[in-house]
């Protein structure tokens, strides 16, 4: 699998230089099942991704979009410098399918994508990130297919970010509105000149350290984190929870993380694992309140929610974009449990 991949982040952000080697490691597995196969080998060669920084370039396309006609915009060495990093990625595999659009996402915000994943780093809006990736690849893939992925946390999310996006609860007469998201308004930017589907997620997203595969944030969580965004523990209630509930706080982190009665016995170690995780989703389901005690045991709760491993059955929150030139209709599905359509919007 030959991959490109155009980073929006900033440099000193440490989730894309992890992410590059995991999504690698994904399709080198693949590489090694294939061998099995020679002329699958021999016909695809080993799997590459080739990381493109354009962060840099966002300040200078706009720049440019902004200078009255005639006059100078200045240099665009960085704009130009990945633009030439494209076109070279493209000679060596001008076959060359599958591209991803890494940049950071905040959940209650669907015009902007970021460089790091705060409200006050550079951001570009969706009209500047297609702009962008147009210019990059039109020239090389034409209107042969392609495949894109948005590497976006809550990308795919809606502007009624607080309305659970459940597969079941897509498509019905009280759905959310899916073409509010980042990643619909993106999409429309490309589709009408490039002949793309393309995915994107609804809630955090990360990829496995083992396999690559990608993870989605669950409603369940993502419905805890509003909340405690919403009305964050103050210094004094912290101090007052460290010091009336400090022990049954920690007997609350006790049920979260069991230990094994033998740490030697992986046997033991992995159900103690599995006993505290299935502890703390009983805990997400069941705790209320906005007493300090009950946001701390919150908190502390979805933080080991987290880190469970998604099984495939209870996979949700991708959703997948496709343009239908007949109807001018982008048609949006989600992918889990079964793939369906959700939406059609006019565009």
């Amino acid at each position: 699998m030959e991959i490109l991949y155009l980073n929006f982040t900033a440099p000193t952000d440490f989730a894309t230089g992890n992410a590059i080697p995991r999504i690698l490691a994904k399709y080198q597995n693949r590489d090694q099942a294939s061998r099995m196969n020679r002329f699958s080998a021999y016909w695809w060669g080993a799997s590459v991704v080739e990381q493109v920084d354009c962060f840099a370039s966002v300040a200078e396309h706009r720049r440019h979009l902004l200078t009255p006609l005639g006059h100078d915009p200045g240099p665009l060495a960085a704009y130009e410098q990945a633009r030439g990093q494209v076109r070279g990625f493209f000679l060596k595999h001008p076959q060359c399918s599958k591209i991803m659009v890494g940049m950071h996402g905040l959940y209650d915000d669907t015009t902007y994508g970021y460089s790091l994943p705060k409200h006050d780093a550079p951001r570009l809006s969706y009209e500047n990130a297609a702009d962008i990736v147009l210019s990059f690849l039109r020239d090389h893939v034409g209107r042969r297919p392609i495949s894109m992925s948005l590497v976006m946390c809550y990308g795919a999310r809606s502007a009624q970010y607080d309305v659970s996006h459940d597969p079941d609860q897509l498509g019905g007469v009280a759905r959310p509105d899916l073409s509010s998201a980042f990643a619909f308004k993106f999409y429309a930017g490309l589709c009408k000149y490039l002949n793309v589907k393309m995915s994107a997620r609804t809630g955090a997203a990360s990829f496995d350290d083992t396999t690559g595969a990608s993870r989605v944030e669950s409603e369940l969580t993502l419905r805890h984190q509003i909340q405690i965004d919403r009305n964050p523990l103050t210094e004094q209630e912290q101090e007052q929870l460290y010091t009336q509930n400090q022990l049954e706080l920690e007997m609350f982190m006790d049920e979260i993380r069991p230990q094994a009665a033998n740490p030697r016995d992986q046997a033991q170690v992995k159900a103690a694992d599995r006993q505290g995780g299935v502890f703390a989703q009983e805990q997400l389901l069941s705790l209320e309140g906005t007493d300090p005690l009950t946001r701390a045991k919150r908190e502390a709760a979805m933080s080991r929610f987290r880190q469970l491993p998604q099984s495939k059955p209870k996979k949700s929150g991708k959703l997948t974009y496709e343009y239908d030139p007949g109807t001018h209709q982008v048609v949006i599905k989600s992918k889990y449990p079964e793939p369906r359509v959700v939406q059609r919007v006019n565009i």
